[in-house]
């Protein structure tokens, strides 16, 4: 008899401990109320008025040659809790074509003109509720996606520009204080001239800055600290 229990306690152990997940908070170990500091690169593109835009997906970017289309970000900020962040970043970029019409690919590009600079106030959510296993079950144990908003000023172009950024990513714990991060995110663009200095809404009324980058973030407490 107790044989026989042992085993259907086994059998329904088997059962439901698969549909049995711990929640985010138990399973990750974030700091919160400290310092951080993130340092990512990457590669950029535009969506703009330029006839040499991503959405012709050719990869002209590349092939016109050096500087190629690549970037760095310096972030540093305040992290209140495990989830919720709040940062200024720098981002230096190249976008060989955001200043050449396709006609002139690759004579013209002898000075494309290629350098923006931005300048943004970030605010950044990490989503830690656990029904997030269930729509994106891939994700490995010590990843949490995130995402962000924020606004941005751009120089380097024909004029300053402005406007809102967002973003969405994954944030993998690498250790009490270290995570490694996967970015994808976009900065709009205003005026309309700012950027490229083109106004004929070829594009939109606005243009848009892009960028796919990994990096890493420390932050100064260890989780728990």
């Amino acid at each position: 008899m107790k044989e026989r229990r042992l085993l259907l306690s086994g059998l329904m152990m088997m059962v439901l401990l698969p549909g049995v997940r711990p929640s985010l908070a138990q399973t990750q170990h974030r700091a919160s109320d400290t310092f951080y500091w993130r340092l990512d690169a990457g590669t950029t593109y535009h969506l703009g008025d330029t006839e040499k835009s991503p959405f012709n997906l050719n990869l002209d970017n590349w092939e016109a040659g050096w500087p190629y289309p690549l970037m760095i970000h310096l972030e540093i900020g305040y992290q209140f809790t495990s989830s919720t962040q709040l940062g200024i970043g720098y981002q230096a970029g190249s976008y060989p074509l955001v200043e050449v019409y396709g006609a002139e690919v690759p004579e013209n590009t002898d000075d494309p003109k290629a350098a923006r600079h931005t300048i943004s106030l970030l605010w950044r959510r990490l989503i830690e509720d656990a029904p997030v296993r269930d729509v994106l079950p891939f994700l490995p144990p010590d990843a949490l996606p995130f995402v962000s908003l924020g606004l941005q000023g751009t120089f380097g172009g024909p004029r300053a520009s402005w406007g809102p950024g967002f973003g969405i990513g994954l944030d993998f714990l690498a250790g009490p204080q270290i995570s490694g991060i996967v970015e994808w995110r976009h900065y709009l663009s205003l005026p309309d001239d700012a950027l490229d200095g083109r106004d004929d809404n070829g594009f939109g009324p606005f243009d848009v800055l892009g960028r796919f980058s990994i990096g890493v973030k420390w932050t100064f407490k260890k989780a728990g600290s």
